[in-house]
Parts: C-alpha cells; structure tokens; sequence
C-alpha cells in the first residue's frame, strides 16, 4: 500500500478570536506501521501556513496518533506566531549586539603629569615600585553581537559542523560582516533541529578594532590587529638626577595568538 496523507472530512476546526486564531487540520495517513514515517509525511503534506480572516497562520504543531496496522490520525495545529519571539523561517535571521567586554592589565600610561615635576621620568609606566611594573587594570572595550540564521537540513552536514569547529577561538582572516580582517574572533555557535525540516543555529562573535599609529612606552610608529597581543619589554636604569630606579622600554612587542579562518565557511554570509 502506498504512503497517503489525505485531509480528513471533519476539518478545518477554527478556535480563537480575530487577534489569537487558531486552525486544526485533521488527516488520514496510510500506507506505513512506523510513527516516525507518518510523521515525515504529514510534515511534508501539510501547507506551510493557512489564513484565517486575512491573519496568516504560519507556526505548526504536529501530532501523530495510532490508529490501527498502517493507519495513522494525523493533525496540524496552525496559529499566529509570536511578536515578542517571533520564530523564524528556513533563510530568514535575527541580530543581536552588546558592546561591553571584560578587563585588561595595562602596565604603560597614555600620559603621565609627574608631580614634582622633577621625579623620575617613569616613560609612562604604571606603579612601578623599584623592582617590577604592576600595572592597573581597566575596562577593555568589546563589541559582542549573534546572529541567529535557521538553515535547511541538508545544508548542516557533518562537515559543515565540524567546519563550524574549526573556526571556533580563530579570528577573520578576510573582512566580515563590516569589520575589518582580524578584528572579529568567533566564539562558537549552538544550533537544534525543528522536526525535520531545518536547523536554528546561533553564531557568537567578538569585536576588538584594529590600531595603527599607537605610541607605547614612547616608542611610535606601532600597528596591532584588535585581537593580536601587545606587551612591552622594560629593564631598569638609574636617573641620574636623584639616582632612583625608573623603568625603560626597550621594545614593544606585537604578537599573533589566534590562528586567522575564512568565516565564509560559517555559511551566514560575510
């Protein structure tokens, strides 16, 4: 017996006022024993939407139910979706951003006013007690944001997971969505199935801008990637004024501690 999904004689069965419709839609499915294939075939049957009194009623509600060998009672329970959390649809996508961030030890000063003015010059290191920098630490600037895409099932196979893997804790290798290669470090991503016919997957990032042109420790002329890490390199000489300790910058350091990906294999576009 072939597989068959017929609309039963006893629907539609609206429930509901204008603002808050609802539609029932009974089937008749034939032709398989496995709840699992009755159920396919009912999701794959049913209109993705119906309209009710000009509303569009696109968020369904499947259940399945034995009847007898090879005879399921399908339904279909259509209502409005939500405007406060609106489910999204196979291509569509959602945004969300917060900037903020962490903290961060800073052992050098933008600038410094000594007072008196005949102290040591410290080249805008910060608390220096004689023997090492101990720094301070302060509010590091961050933009955060996610994008929530809802993928077709086809397209989230095993190798697109584990590309998503792979670009995890690594930084754009190319401009992505506005920023600049090098700015955005991705920080994972966290997805569930619908039923059987798509993923909503969710994707974390991190942005930190580019510099160019910084003076540290007054050494001029330095280029630093926002997730690169700068760190300066200090001994200590005596002033020959008062014969106290200060500290030098012998070189300012800027290195690569993320590894660059291609975010293009994130599939949401760059």
């Amino acid at each position: 017996m072939p597989l068959t999904v017929e609309e039963f004689i006893k629907s539609p069965r609206i429930t509901g006022d204008f603002h808050q419709s609802t539609r029932e839609i009974a089937y008749k499915i034939r032709g398989t024993s496995d709840p699992d294939a009755a159920y396919a075939a009912l999701v794959a049957a049913a209109p993705a939407s119906v309209t009710v009194d000009g509303i569009t009623l696109a968020k369904r509600v499947f259940t399945v139910d034995y009847v007898d060998e090879q005879i399921f009672d399908g339904t279909v329970t259509y209502s409005k979706k939500s405007l406060d959390n609106e489910e999204l649809q196979a291509g569509e996508s959602s945004y969300q951003f917060e900037t903020g961030g962490g903290t961060k030890q800073v052992s050098y000063a933008i600038a410094t006013t000594k007072y008196p003015a005949s102290a040591p010059d410290m080249a805008n290191a910060v608390n220096f007690d004689g023997e090492k920098i101990n720094g301070v630490e302060v509010q590091a600037p961050v933009f955060n944001f996610s994008e929530t895409h809802v993928l077709p099932a086809a397209s989230v196979t095993g190798a697109y997971k584990l590309a998503l893997f792979n670009a995890t804790g690594k930084v754009n290798s190319g401009s992505f969505k506005g920023f600049a290669q090098g700015e955005v470090l991705f920080l994972g991503a966290s997805g569930s199935k619908r039923g059987d016919d798509d993923w909503e997957i969710s994707f974390r990032f991190a942005a930190s801008p580019n510099a160019t042109g910084l003076v540290v420790a007054g050494i001029s002329g330095i280029a630093k990637k926002g997730w690169e890490y700068l760190w300066v390199n200090w001994c200590k000489e005596v002033d020959s004024p008062t014969n106290a300790l200060k500290p030098k910058a012998q070189g300012v350091y800027v290195q690569q501690v993320y590894e660059y990906a291609n975010f293009a294999t994130l599939g949401i576009g760059t």
